[in-house]
């Protein structure tokens, strides 16, 4: 109900209520009737007015709030404009740099899966060579040992030792090389600006736009240190996979294939020398030699599946500080000097992660001629 038609309400009321006189002859529970009527009625002329009161300050306030609205300032408007291009400059602005940042993490990203992959590749090729070893390749050499005559035994046991010993190390490769078995590398989402994000901040601080600014360039510093922490423990998880392939490759791979080509260089001359003594031994002794090489073959093709090849270095070759090491330093009139005499250590590379080219794991250690 509105103030208008309460007022018309209240002037009908009044209009219709004349003096009334007292008379002796009416009668006195008419009067009685007629003063409870008067006190309902000024009861209701009360509770009007506070209702007609309470409607008049809801028209104001209606009245004020839609004056504001089509009464805008020109300047505030201005102003507003020019927030939306700076906000709209700074999203671009963080967008590109969000952009930049993003190839960097995929970067890495990729990196790190690349190195978790030739983990796996690795341990697969480790369980494989381990498990030919010990299923095949040392049962039938010791198999064969044991139909040779005692004394040739004998002649060759210092040499079997060292494939005792082999046997060991190649055991033992199997639990580290697990701990390169990864799991997927976790994916990272980048953080950057919204325009809601920092238009919400000039909202917040009104028509300072200074004050306003200083919290959007500490709001857009914390968004970019974030993204550089994501992109710096990916380089970091990427750099820790790649050394410690390559530290299990050097340090646990490598020697065992140093003493398997030491125990065959070693052993050539003595089972030549034996099969000069037992002919009739000569296809049992090569078959106990042929262990020698097919662990070598073995493993060397196991490194090959993630990359890993011998160096091709040879005697009589100059050397290349880059890739050769040099062990010693010997006269031999029959080579030019820098070139190389004798292999002490096979070097060993790898590739590259994009494959574009092969980079040192361990320089090959050489005798260097010097006249």
């Amino acid at each position: 109900m509105s103030g208008k038609k309460v007022r018309r309400i209240i002037n009908k009321n009044q209009s219709i209520r004349s003096p009334r006189k007292k008379s002796g002859d009416r009668d006195l529970a008419l009067n009685r009737q007629l003063q409870s009527v008067d006190r309902r009625v000024s009861e209701l002329e009360n509770l009007a007015s506070k209702m007609l009161q309470a409607l008049q300050q809801i028209e104001n306030r209606l009245a004020v709030i839609e004056g504001e609205k089509n009464h805008t300032s020109p300047i505030v408007a201005t102003k507003s404009a020019a927030q939306i291009d700076l906000v709209a400059q700074l999203v671009e602005s963080d967008r590109v740099n969000c952009q930049t940042d993003r190839q960097q993490l995929n970067s890495y990203y990729a990196q790190a899966q690349h190195w978790a992959d030739r983990g796996k590749m690795l341990f697969d090729a480790i369980a494989t060579t381990l498990q030919l070893s010990e299923n095949k390749l040392f049962p039938e050499c010791q198999k064969v040992k044991q139909e040779l005559p005692l004394a040739v035994q004998e002649k060759l046991q210092e040499r079997d030792k060292g494939l005792e010993i082999i046997s060991r190390m190649l055991g033992r490769l199997l639990e580290p090389a697990r701990e390169l078995n990864e799991t997927e590398t976790p994916k990272r989402q980048l953080p950057s600006a919204s325009e809601q994000e920092l238009s919400d901040i000039f909202t917040a601080e009104g028509t300072n736009e200074e004050s306003a600014r200083q919290i959007i360039d500490k709001k857009l510093k914390e968004i970019g240190n974030q993204r550089y922490k994501y992109i710096a423990e990916m380089r970091e998880l990427a750099e820790r996979r790649r050394q410690r392939w390559l530290n299990f490759v050097e340090k646990k791979v490598l020697p065992i294939l140093d003493g398997i080509e030491n125990g065959q260089r070693y052993s050539q001359p003595l089972v030549n020398q034996l099969k000069d003594e037992y002919p009739n031994l000569t296809i049992k002794l090569d078959i106990w030699f042929q262990t020698y090489i097919n662990l070598r073959v073995s493993l060397i093709q196991a490194l090959e599946q993630v990359q890993v090849y011998p160096m091709q270095v040879k005697i009589k070759m100059p050397i290349d500080y880059t890739l050769h090491e040099p062990f010693d330093v010997q006269p031999d009139e029959r080579l030019p000097n820098e070139y190389i005499k004798e292999i002490i250590r096979q070097g060993y590379e790898y590739s590259a992660p994009d494959r574009s080219d092969l980079r040192v794991l361990r320089p090959a250690q050489v005798v260097v001629v010097k006249n």
